[in-house]
């Protein structure tokens, strides 16, 4: 995988959720991740603006590791 730019969108209460949703219309596809943070214990990536996130898809093997860093 390449860089990426990504776009984020914190969206505040409920009814803004329903808002967006009802604006994109029904989904393609639904997908269940779990998503597992690391750090050290006291908590160096994130004071130095790095995430490092192990993100797996429900019914499919292996997963993705993810290291990002805020600019």
């Amino acid at each position: 995988m390449g860089l990426e730019e990504e776009l984020k969108y914190r969206l505040q209460d409920e009814t803004a959720l329903e808002r967006v949703a009802r604006i994109l219309g029904p989904p393609t596809c639904e997908t269940v991740q779990h998503n597992v943070y690391f750090d050290t214990p006291g908590l160096k990536l994130h004071r130095s603006g790095i995430l490092l996130r192990l993100r797996r898809e429900e019914g499919k093997p292996g997963g993705i590791l993810t290291l990002k860093k805020a600019v």
